[in-house]
């Protein structure tokens, strides 16, 4: 098989179990038991240990040259953790198993993204055009599964990620080796990219964006059921989110060649703005359902254009590690905090408190995403 269409087949089958695990997980804490602030916690250290993990493990792969054999190890070493879930009720094991099964799986987006990149250079291909396809295994699962759960129970989360895993670990190891190298030594390339202002600036946005986006998805599938919703409905919500994703990734080279990379993370953020401003006063299960159509101008403009920005800001042979960063800046620190601020906002303040905030991040984030562009024209003006 061509190694573009392994790498649609690996999202295809790495989202779909995404699909599995993130909609419903959260559903399986509160009935075992857990509150609002333990669910929060939870929901904070797998970001808190991708925070370190993520780029470890994409410069670990950028410094030896070893991402073809990472990618499968990260992909199934997540597996165990998650199947033993079911095995608990209790904070502490739960917990453990949390933190286990991220050490692996946080490697995964940065190890993928950075390998399709390097197969997309120098074709007709973008990025957007093969990541779609995680987001068709995401519909595809995730609305499926809701109603397999509804009828026989929330275990079944935990044995179909297992089973999907398992694949796309398969897939993983067919993949080929990466192409770019560096242009100067290892030391010297991460060094030019950590001292770019722009990009600095940029991952401070990418925080914001991350914290307030893991605040709002740990909580809305139980906000979604607390007014009306079921876990059919839980499943719905996440396919309705996927679809529209879909048409902002495969048509992203239109869309930034209309509005620029920048341009399209500025309309993302925008309305992401608006979208939780909305949730906030929203009490209609339909409604609430509906938000989901904006999915795709929000966090699909948003990852595909984050993606973009770090790659424009990366020297040859360090995408892994750059994209480690954005990952581990967008969904370590940022999710981390996002998580545990959203816990106690949702029993604090309740949904709409934590939707307030949600929306005040991302205003913030949009101040920052303006000064990374002004700091990226001052850097061009300083090196001509």
């Amino acid at each position: 098989m061509k190694p573009l269409h392994l790498a649609r087949l690996y999202y295809f089958l790495y989202f779909g179990a995404v699909g599995c695990y993130f909609p419903y997980v959260n559903l399986y804490f509160q009935k075992v038991g857990l509150s609002g602030k333990a669910i929060g916690v939870l929901a904070a250290l797998g970001p808190l240990i991708l925070l370190g993990a993520s780029p470890a493990w994409g410069a670990l792969g950028d410094r030896f040259r070893v991402h073809r054999y990472l990618l499968p190890l990260a992909t199934g070493g997540s597996i165990i953790p998650v199947l033993l879930m079911p095995q608990f009720a209790q904070f502490a094991p739960l917990a453990a198993l949390t933190v286990a099964g991220a050490f692996f799986s946080t490697a995964i987006n940065p190890l993928i993204d950075s390998a399709v990149l390097d197969l997309v250079v120098n074709t007709e291909h973008a990025y957007g055009g093969i990541r779609v396809w995680g987001s068709i295994g995401f519909t595809l699962v995730t609305w499926g599964l809701g109603y397999v759960i509804k009828a026989a129970g929330l275990d079944w989360l935990f044995y179909s990620y297992a089973v999907l895993m398992a694949l796309a670990a398969l897939v993983a190891l067919a993949l080929p080796p990466r192409r770019q190298t560096w242009q100067t030594s290892f030391r010297h390339s991460l060094t030019q990219l950590l001292r770019q202002k722009s990009l600095a600036l940029f991952f401070v946005s990418a925080f914001l964006c991350g914290a307030a986006f893991t605040a709002f998805n740990a909580f809305f599938s139980i906000h979604l059921v607390a007014i009306g919703g079921n876990e059919a409905w839980v499943g719905l919500a996440g396919a309705l989110g996927a679809i529209a994703e879909m048409p902002i990734l495969f048509y992203s080279p239109l869309l930034f060649r209309k509005l620029g990379v920048r341009g399209s993370l500025g309309g993302s953020f925008l309305m992401y703005v608006a979208r939780w401003l909305v949730l906030a006063f929203a009490r209609s299960p339909v409604l609430v359902l509906l938000t989901q159509l904006t999915h795709g101008v929000t966090y699909g403009a948003f990852l595909v254009g984050g993606v973009a920005y770090v790659d424009e800001h990366t020297p040859p042979g360090l995408s892994a590690t750059a994209q480690g960063l954005f990952v581990a800046t967008t969904f370590g620190l940022g999710a981390a905090t996002g998580a545990a601020m959203g816990g106690w906002l949702y029993e604090a303040r309740g949904a709409m408190g934590m939707f307030l905030g949600a929306a005040a991040a991302a205003t913030l984030g949009l101040a920052f995403l303006m000064a990374a562009g002004k700091g990226h024209r001052q850097e061009r003006a300083f090196e001509s």
